[in-house]
């Protein structure tokens, strides 16, 4: 009152700018976060669709990829690490990673954030190195001619050999028999 010379008029008009001004402020505050709070259930829902979409593309690969991550309800995977996989390019190969070394996804999950982040991309990476590895290649030779043996041997009269080619021979019946 006194700021306003002791005008009640002025005064009032001070107050009613003031409040409008404060109600203004909270007005453009609590459309900001309803606006934030729409596009983070937009950013959500695209996730959702993006995962859903990757996670179909990958079950053409692994069949059993849904079985196995729905049958793993326990799997130790953190919140965060699930939104990483959500993002992320390669996230249902990694999860299924995952699912395959279960220990191993136990030790992720104990990490700190930071860490679990640098695991996921050696995760990655790995995947990745498997795909682009070369497969051997296929040889275009033609396969080998077949050998040819002969199934009979001609041997020698047991009564015409020497005593060094009889002893031969009797060893070879003698093996050939066990």
């Amino acid at each position: 009152l006194e700021e306003h010379g002791y005008d009640e008029g002025k005064f009032q008009a001070a107050v009613a700018a003031h409040i409008a001004k404060v109600t203004r402020e909270q007005g453009t505050e609590a459309a900001r976060e309803v606006l934030r709070v729409e596009r983070e259930a937009e950013a959500a829902r695209r996730a959702g669709e993006t995962w859903a979409a990757k996670a179909a593309e990958f079950s053409k690969a692994k069949p059993d990829f849904q079985d196995k991550v729905l049958r793993a309800p326990t799997l130790p995977v953190t919140h965060e690490l699930q939104q990483i996989l959500r993002g992320h390019e390669q996230g249902p190969e990694i999860l299924y990673h995952m699912v395959e070394n279960r220990e191993a996804a136990l030790a992720i999950a104990r990490l700190p954030l930071a860490t679990q982040l640098m695991e996921v991309g050696r995760i990655a990476e790995r995947i990745a190195a498997a795909k682009a590895a070369p497969k051997p290649p296929v040889s275009q030779a033609p396969p080998p001619t077949p050998k040819v043996e002969g199934t009979a041997t001609v041997e020698k009269d047991p009564a015409t050999m020497s005593d060094a080619e009889f002893a031969k021979w009797r060893k070879r019946q003698i093996a050939q028999r066990r």
